[in-house]
């Protein structure tokens, strides 16, 4: 049976022989980056969205919400760290895009703030 321990190991031992094609390195980053922004631009979306709630209770149960999107990004980054990628760098080809859409897509209400969600 594997143990957290024997899976980490596992982990950096199939890290450290894939990570040597620079192509799949650069992938892997992308796709950090990618993540990771996403998770931060959510994690500023919902705690922006908290601000239109109708109670008390839906502006925790969002910023609850808000918070385990930063507890992902920080995973994300902590992962990005780990490999030796810069976080806002590997973030910074996302942004725009990213930012856009939200943009687009902004809710005029509470409503479509959770559905948006």
């Amino acid at each position: 049976m594997e143990t957290p321990d024997t899976a980490a190991a596992t982990t950096a031992r199939d890290w450290a022989a894939s990570s040597v094609e620079p192509h799949y390195r650069d992938a892997v980053v992308d796709l950090l980056g990618a993540l990771a922004y996403g998770e931060l631009a959510a994690f500023e979306r919902l705690a922006e969205d908290a601000k239109l709630a109708p109670s008390l209770k839906d502006k925790a149960e969002l910023a609850k919400m808000a918070s385990a999107e930063f507890h992902h990004f920080e995973k994300l980054r902590d992962r990005l760290t780990e490999i030796d990628a810069e976080p806002a760098e590997a973030m910074q080809p996302f942004a725009t895009a990213l930012d856009a859409f939200h943009q687009q897509t902004a809710p005029s209400d509470w409503l479509e703030g959770l559905v948006k969600a």
